[in-house]
């Protein structure tokens, strides 16, 4: 091929990836995506015919659906483009979704009480996901990606984990390694709170996070991102925003980490000592999270003192952070948030007084924030892989 043929191929790439973009979040006529592009009219005719014969887009005045009778002028993606997988290692639940290229969720399966994993966990997962992808096949779809959110640190130029409690027993496996092995499919492995924050930014119901937030996750443990002008900070390594790994001090003097103060493991650990110095709470001996929110809203006295305290730890962290980056949002996740606006408040009340004008909210989304930035993250590399076909 000449230099000039190579050059057209890389402009009908893109030209096709960014008509895939525009059509991501709504249905278009050829009129609103010649303008978005700035090309002609008569271009864009041409590339969305060629599309259509790709089996990438469709005219919506094809459409045997007669709500959509009035949009006959519309194009959108058409679901035999393709589809991700989203593979999310919850707390204690592993979640496996498939969505088409328009980010529509059509398929979830979710293993519950995993909290550790093994080896046949994720051979479990690798079974799940071929026979999926037999079934879909058979409806001439087929997979792009496997986008997998994983917690703790993630190498951002090995593309794997480097450290992570959840895969403590299985450390010396290379997680993306052995699924592309496995499934024979591309594997995007990234972090699951920066996913969440991609999640939140995109698709927050309320008030979504703008060019610049910083997210903070508290669940089993602790963990954060940060959005700088749209982009994730990640650091050297990838490893950025480990806020529970910041050192600070308990009310009896101890130098610890935020998360062995703050995480939702440790307000457990904090009450089963206070349980064993004597004092009195409804909650029995052996006990879940789900008993401390109950006791919560109980009006527990051990169990909103520990709470109230942890709080305030949680704002005097927010308030260093806010000293270094000068932010003006934060957002707080994670199943932390099942303890509701009190929560908040309490964080609020722990903030350095100097502090002003600084919003402090729950995400606005639950769980699926993640599930979203990751089908956000698969969606981007998807447009340039089936721009190629």
């Amino acid at each position: 091929m000449t230099a000039q043929g190579v050059k057209n191929t890389g402009i009908r790439e893109n030209n096709i990836e960014s008509i895939l973009r525009l059509l991501y979040t709504k249905k278009l006529s050829a009129t609103h995506i010649a303008k978005a592009l700035k090309l002609s009219k008569t271009a864009v005719f041409k590339i969305l015919s060629e599309m259509e014969g790709m089996n990438l887009v469709e005219n919506l005045a094809d459409s045997d659906n007669e709500n959509e009778k009035y949009k006959r002028t519309l194009y959108a993606i058409k679901q035999e483009a393709g589809i991700l997988g989203v593979v999310e290692f919850g707390s204690t639940y592993i979640k496996i979704v498939f969505s088409y290229l328009n980010g529509e969720i059509f398929d979830e399966t979710i293993i519950e009480d995993r909290e550790f994993l093994n080896l046949d966990d994720l051979n479990e997962i690798c079974t799940i996901i071929l026979n999926k992808k037999k079934q879909f096949e058979k409806d001439f779809l087929s997979i792009i990606s496997i986008i997998v959110s994983a917690p703790g640190q993630i190498n951002k130029f090995t593309d794997e984990i480097e450290n992570s409690v959840k895969f403590n027993l299985i450390k010396d496996v290379s997680v993306r390694a052995f699924f592309e092995e496995k499934l024979h499919l591309n594997v995007i492995l990234k972090n699951d709170i920066n996913l969440a924050i991609i999640g939140e930014q995109h698709y927050g119901k309320i008030e979504r996070i703008t060019e610049n937030g910083i997210l903070i996750y508290v669940d089993s443990g602790m963990g954060g991102a940060i959005l700088n002008e749209n982009k994730i900070i990640e650091g050297d390594h990838g490893y950025a925003a480990e806020f529970g790994l910041i050192s600070t001090y308990d009310q009896f003097g101890n130098n610890l980490v935020y998360d062995l103060i703050c995480s939702i493991n440790s307000i457990k650990k904090q009450i089963t000592y206070q349980q064993f110095m004597g004092k009195s709470t409804m909650i029995g001996e052996k006990f879940r999270y789900r008993d401390v929110v109950k006791a919560f809203y109980e009006k527990d006295a051990l169990v909103l003192e520990v709470v109230k305290y942890t709080a305030h730890k949680l704002g005097e962290l927010i308030s260093n952070l806010s000293y270094i980056f000068n932010y003006r949002q934060f957002f707080v996740g994670g199943r932390i948030k099942a303890l509701g606006q009190q929560y908040l408040d309490w964080v609020l009340e722990g903030l350095d007084p100097k502090i002003k004008d600084i919003s402090i909210k729950f995400t606005t989304l639950g769980d699926e924030n993640i599930i979203y930035g990751a089908i956000h993250v698969g969606v981007t590399n998807a447009f340039g892989v089936v721009a190629k076909k």
